[in-house]
C-alpha cells in the first residue's frame, strides 16, 4: 500500500488513471491520492479503482508553517464534494503560484536562469506550482543531468535552508487542521523529520486527534533512523501512524509502493476516521474545540 502519492493533478508526472493502473500492476490492494492543495484527481482515481479492485483514499496534501517552520500536512478520507474545501484549496493555489514566481526570480541571481513561462508549461491548467515543477524546468533548461543533481539543487536552493527559498505564510498549521476538520477528514503530520525540530512537532501532535507519516521514504542513508524514531513516538503517545512514498513520478528516486508500510495501517486509519468522525461531528461545530489548544 501506497498513502501518500501526487498526479499530473498538482506536481507529479502521472495521472490518477495511471497511478492506480500501476498500483493494480504491483499488487497494491490501498493508496491514496494526496495532491497539493488540489483534490481534482481523487474522483478519477476513486472511479478507476473500483474497477481494477484497488481501494482509493481521498487525500489532500497542504503546506503550512507554524512558528516560522514549514510542516506539510495530509488530509485522509476528504469530502470530495466540499465546495468549502476546494474554495478554499483554488484561493491557496493562487497564492502558492505567487511563492512559486517569487522563487523563480531568486534563482536568477544564482546564476538558474529558468523562465517564469517554462515553468508554467508544466503545470496543468488551475494547478498549483510547486518544487518539482520548478526543478523540471531547470531540467529542461539543461542545468540538470542527474538524479544526484535535482536532489542536490532542491536542497541548496529549494528547501526551507535554502539559497532561492520563499517562505508561505498563508496557511498557518492550525488553521489547516480546521480546513480538513471541515472536510471532514483526517489530519496527519507528512514527513516529520523534514520539520527537523522535535519539540515543535510534539507541539503540533499536541491538538491531539492528530496522526503521525511514520513510514516515509526519506531520501539519504538515514531513512531506517527516522522510520524508527518517529515509529517509538506514534508507540509512545498513542498516535495513529500513517506511511508512503511520496511518489512524484517517473522522475522521481521513488517508485510507487517502494516503502514498506505494514498492513496494519489501512485498519488503523480506518479505525481512526470513524472515531473522529463520532467526535467531532456528531454534532455540528464540535471541530472548533480542536483549534483553540495552541
Amino acid at each position: 500500500m501506497d498513502l501518500h502519492i501526487h498526479t499530473t493533478a498538482s506536481d507529479g508526472s502521472a495521472t490518477p488513471t495511471e497511478v492506480v493502473e500501476t498500483a493494480a500492476k504491483l499488487g497494491l490492494s490501498t493508496i491514496s491520492i494526496t495532491d497539493h492543495e488540489s483534490i481534482e484527481g481523487c474522483l478519477e482515481a476513486s472511479l478507476v479503482g473500483r474497477r481494477r479492485g484497488v481501494q482509493v483514499i481521498p487525500g489532500v496534501e497542504l503546506l503550512t508553517t507554524h512558528r516560522g517552520r514549514e510542516v506539510h500536512l495530509l488530509g485522509y478520507f476528504v469530502d470530495m464534494n466540499s465546495s468549502l474545501l476546494e474554495g478554499r484549496l483554488k484561493k491557496l493555489r493562487e497564492q502558492r503560484n505567487t511563492v512559486a514566481q517569487e522563487t523563480v526570480e531568486r534563482l536568477k541571481r544564482y546564476g538558474i536562469n529558468v523562465k517564469w513561462d517554462q515553468v508554467q508549461n508544466v503545470v496543468p491548467e488551475n494547478g498549483v506550482i510547486g518544487k518539482n515543477h520548478i526543478l523540471h524546468a531547470i531540467r529542461e533548461a539543461g542545468y540538470i543531468q542527474t538524479r544526484i543533481q535535482a536532489v542536490e539543487i532542491l536542497r541548496r536552493y529549494l528547501s526551507q535552508d535554502g539559497l532561492a527559498y520563499v517562505e508561505f505564510s498563508q496557511h498557518s498549521f492550525t488553521d489547516a487542521v480546521e480546513l480538513i476538520r471541515k472536510a471532514r477528514g483526517v489530519p496527519v503530520v507528512a514527513h516529520p523529520a523534514l520539520i527537523r525540530d522535535d519539540n515543535l512537532l510534539q507541539e503540533l501532535l499536541g491538538l491531539g486527534d492528530i496522526g503521525l507519516e511514520v513510514y516515509y521514504y526519506y531520501l539519504g542513508d538515514q531513512r531506517e533512523e527516522w522510520v524508527r524514531r518517529y515509529e517509538c513516538m506514534a508507540i509512545d503517545n498513542g498516535l495513529l501512524a500513517t506511511g508512503g512514498t511520496d511518489f512524484h513520478g517517473s522522475y522521481a528516486p521513488v517508485r510507487l509502493g517502494q516503502m514498506n508500510v505494514p498492513e496494519k495501517v489501512v485498519h488503523d486509519l480506518i479505525k481512526f476516521y470513524e472515531n473522529i468522525s463520532k467526535k467531532y461531528f456528531s454534532q455540528e461545530g464540535n471541530f472548533d474545540a480542536i483549534t483553540n489548544k495552541i
